[in-house]
């Protein structure tokens, strides 16, 4: 190995053990054929997984979509600015969130070799937004069916939202 090589080699290995993000190349084929070391982080260790089916850690509510994903990724169709958002497994069978954008890698003929791809953990975004809309919902709701008269007015004083029981005490819709 070229001395160039070898640093590239060795600049990657540091990059790949620090990053918080996961790395991971599939195979055509789906299997795992590397996983960064930043996995322990889930319990799991790299080993574990090279030559499993990434879709094997998906969530069963999530597997479809991948299954799509993947599809579009090898045969060249996919839209590579799109992120992915799926629920992957710890050994402990915790679920965790993770989002990114697979690229696949091209031959020099066109064809694609393989997919890498780099993955953030969001579960805590994710678990901030659905409590957000959560909270929208139940917002929504009462607003609605309060039997009290409720409007969201405009600082220059604009009704922007009236409910029906405000709609009733003032006679218009």
């Amino acid at each position: 190995m070229a001395q160039s090589d070898r640093a590239d080699a060795e600049a990657f290995a540091l990059i790949a053990e620090h990053t918080r993000d996961l790395i991971v190349r599939l195979s055509t084929g789906g299997r795992i054929t590397y996983v960064s070391p930043s996995v322990r982080r889930y319990g799991w260790a790299p080993e574990d997984l090279i030559g499993r089916f990434g879709h094997e850690l998906v969530h069963p509510a999530d597997a479809e979509m991948l299954e799509q994903h993947n599809s579009e990724l090898f045969s060249g169709d996919a839209d590579q600015e799109q992120p992915r958002l799926c629920r992957f497994r710890d050994p402990a069978g915790r679920w965790f969130w993770l989002e990114g954008s697979p690229l696949p890698v091209v031959s020099a003929d066109g064809v694609v070799t393989e997919v890498i791809a780099t993955l953030r953990d969001v579960t805590e975004r994710r678990t901030l937004e659905d409590s957000a809309r959560a909270e929208a919902r139940q917002f929504e709701a009462a607003f609605v069916n309060a039997p009290i008269g409720m409007a969201l007015v405009s600082p220059e004083g604009v009704c922007l939202r009236t409910n029906a029981a405000f709609q009733r005490i003032l006679g218009y819709a």
